[in-house]
C-alpha cells in the first residue's frame, strides 16, 4: 500500500508523491493504449487507496490525458474510439 505523506488528510494530487504517481498511471495508460479500468481495478493494480486513486485519475482527466466514461472506466483520451473498433 502506498501512503501519501499528508494520509491524514483527504487525497490530493498536489503532493510531490502524487506527481510521481500521476506520471506512472500516464505511462502505463500511454504503454496500454486500449487500457479501460474501474476506479477499484485501478485502485488494486496500483496498490493505492479508493481516494487516492481517485485523486490520481481525476488530476489526469482534468489535464486531459484520461476520460472517464459514463460506465465507470478510465482509459486514454482517443481510446474509446480504438476500443469499439
Amino acid at each position: 500500500m502506498v501512503y501519501f505523506p499528508d494520509a491524514g488528510t483527504p487525497a490530493t494530487a498536489d503532493t510531490a508523491a502524487a506527481a510521481v504517481w500521476i506520471e506512472r498511471i500516464d505511462s502505463e495508460y500511454r504503454e496500454m493504449p486500449g487500457l479501460r479500468l474501474t476506479l477499484a481495478q485501478a485502485a488494486r493494480l496500483w496498490g493505492l487507496q479508493a481516494s487516492q486513486c481517485r485523486a490520481l485519475l481525476g488530476a489526469l482527466v482534468q489535464r486531459g490525458r484520461l476520460v472517464e466514461t459514463p460506465d465507470g472506466f478510465y482509459c486514454l483520451v482517443g481510446g474509446l474510439r480504438r476500443a469499439r473498433l
